[in-house]
């Protein structure tokens, strides 16, 4: 299960990561027990723009597992030129 909001930030210091914990873990309340849960902040792989996000993510879920999508270079610049307009 993918929380909404999908990139909420929390490990990088965004809305959620100023709220606390708690409020980080209500975005997955409606996951059933047998579900995996995650989230899908882009930011966190932004260093160091963003700190030390890998030492927060081991020391508050050691047993993280990541999954890491990489896209076309030129795709992504693409895109970034859009959202910067």
């Amino acid at each position: 299960m993918i929380c909404k909001p999908k990139e909420p930030q929390y490990f990088s210091g965004g809305r959620f990561g100023k709220s606390g914990a708690d409020s980080y873990c209500q975005l997955f309340s409606e996951a059933l027990p047998t579900q995996l849960c995650g989230d899908a902040s882009t930011c966190y792989t932004r260093y160091p723009h963003h700190g030390d996000v890998a030492g927060r993510i081991a020391r508050e879920c050691p047993d993280a597992r990541f999954i890491y999508l990489m896209r076309d270079l030129t795709d992504g610049v693409y895109s970034h030129y859009l959202h910067s307009m």
